[in-house]
């Protein structure tokens, strides 16, 4: 009965009739606390499960009685039922968020699926102990002609 009248509160109502911005950011935060009250509460509303009580009959054998009196107070009692509904503003909140992280996370993996290229690419480019002074060359062309310049021109000390 409190969430629905929580779920049912005219907020547009009251911020219309307040000028100060902070007072409307308080009422804001009151109001979203408020959203995410009756939308929590959807979630923890399950139905109890059965109680078996002719199990514990068995198993406390020496207060069957006694289990007889819990079973007829446990189904005699009528707990209360609660229920909310979510707002059609919070709704379309929630919609344009999901959205919104949908485009993220498929831009996160363009991007990771480039980074694992460009990764590949660079690994396949390393330089190790097996490496040939032949495929240097081939990779730095213009190292290569240098190199091969300053031999033919016996400049040994050039870059010392």
């Amino acid at each position: 009965m409190a969430l629905q009248r929580i779920a049912k509160f005219d907020w547009e109502a009251i911020l219309t009739k307040v000028q100060n911005g902070d007072v409307k950011r308080s009422i804001n935060l009151l109001r979203g606390k408020s959203n995410e009250i009756t939308t929590g509460a959807g979630k923890h509303i399950k139905p109890t499960a059965a109680v078996n009580f002719a199990a514990y009959k068995s198993k406390l054998k020496f207060t069957a009685a006694s289990v007889d009196s819990l079973q007829k107070i446990y189904e005699s009692t009528k707990l209360p039922q609660y229920s909310a509904t979510v707002s059609s503003l919070e709704s379309q909140r929630r919609a344009a968020l999901m959205e919104m992280v949908k485009s993220t996370v498929d831009a996160a993996r363009g991007e990771l699926d480039l980074l694992n290229g460009q990764l590949v690419a660079a690994q396949g480019n390393q330089f190790t102990k097996e490496t040939s002074t032949k495929q240097a060359f081939e990779r730095f062309p213009g190292v290569g002609r240098e190199v091969e310049k300053e031999i033919k021109s016996h400049e040994w000390l050039k870059d010392t």
